[in-house]
């Protein structure tokens, strides 16, 4: 998974427009649907294969609920990658407590011992997963739900309460739904069949 969530900045480079409502080149890029994010990854991996960049048989691509789960726990069995209690979430991430009801920069925060940083708050991250109810233990591939058309994000965002930003946590949305507190983060793997509204 990226160590950040996908900047305004990438999204220009690829895209040639900016949808987010708070405007700033290292900010993370909002007011992006499910649809418009899983292009964003389609025009992406098709630059990067032409540019001899790309290994082979690897997409960028939206990550699963349990790649975004397994890198955000970073080895956790915890509620959080740094224990159970919401106390250092300030430590890590833009969330109601300390964002001032806007994003920020993506990696000013700490990172989780993986080297990913801004993996709760800021913006919540889209899934390539549809919603469909959560098993209970350890997700593990393949993609869940992948005919529902309400999709999921993760994390929680700048607007969002500490117990909201839980690893757990999960919301779901239309594909063509977008908020300011909406983003996503790239995933490098193989390909996935999820189903695109």
């Amino acid at each position: 998974l990226g160590e950040t969530e996908v900047t305004q900045r990438a999204w220009q480079a690829i895209m040639e427009n900016n949808p987010s409502g708070a405007k700033g080149l290292n900010l993370p890029v909002e007011q992006v649907t499910w649809n418009q994010a899983a292009a964003f990854c389609s025009k992406l991996t098709e630059r990067e294969r032409n540019a001899g960049r790309l290994p082979k048989k690897k997409v960028y691509r939206l990550p699963t609920e349990a790649e975004w789960e397994y890198t955000a726990l970073a080895g956790a069995q915890t509620t959080f990658f740094f224990g159970n209690a919401t106390g250092p979430l300030k430590q890590y991430a833009w969330f109601n407590e300390n964002a001032d009801g806007g994003t920020h920069p993506v990696g000013s925060k700490r990172s989780n011992p993986w080297g990913l940083k801004d993996i709760y708050g800021n913006v919540r991250e889209w899934c390539l997963d549809g919603y469909s109810p959560r098993p209970q233990g350890i997700l593990i591939d393949p993609v869940s739900g992948p005919h529902n058309p309400d999709k999921v994000n993760r994390g929680g965002s700048y607007d969002s309460c500490a117990e909201c930003c839980k690893t757990f946590t999960r919301t779901n949305y239309g594909p063509g739904y977008q908020s300011g507190d909406i983003g996503f983060r790239l995933a490098l793997g193989t390909p996935i069949k999820a189903s695109v509204p």
